[in-house]
């Protein structure tokens, strides 16, 4: 095969060291290494969603969802990036966003068993308990076992008698 072109190969090197990095917990030099990738190969989807994932790590959560809409401007439908941009909407008080991003990741990828979770939870917020139970119910089927699964099925046998099948 033939080598990739310059730009692809200096930033798969720069995408590497931030692999390094964020192993490390080094968030600064993650997101440094990151942003030199993406600017080394604007086209690189992964590089923008990690960078939102070491923006995260390190609190920012503003940036953090910048860079994972990047990598959806990328990489159209990026389960991932739509799964991380809702639950960074949901830490921002950005329910509406939220759903937004979460319910376009379930059309995408309908069994993200993750999704329905906080889906539920922000329905559970909104005071819409036919929505909570739509999507909790469709995350025990998904995850049925755990810490997750159990505090669901608690919310469901306390709000009119547990899960149905």
């Amino acid at each position: 095969t033939p080598a990739p072109p310059p730009a692809e190969a200096l930033g798969d090197t720069l995408f590497r060291k931030g692999l390094e990095h964020y192993a490390k917990e080094a968030w600064g030099e993650a997101i440094a290494s990151y942003q030199a990738a993406l600017e080394a190969d604007p086209t690189s989807s992964r590089a923008a969603y990690n960078l939102g994932l070491a923006f995260k790590a390190n609190g920012d959560l503003d940036r953090a969802a910048k860079a994972f809409v990047v990598a959806l401007e990328l990489q159209k439908d990026m389960p991932k990036a739509l799964y991380m941009l809702g639950l960074t909407e949901i830490q921002r008080g950005r329910n509406p966003s939220a759903l937004a991003h979460l319910n376009r990741l379930i059309r995408v990828q309908p069994d993200f068993d993750k999704a329905h979770y906080l889906l539920g939870r922000i329905w559970r917020e909104e005071g819409r308990p036919d929505m909570v139970r739509i999507h909790f119910e469709r995350f025990l089927h998904l995850t049925p076992t755990g810490s997750s699964a159990d505090s669901v099925r608690r919310w469901l046998e306390q709000n009119q008698g547990g899960a149905q099948e």
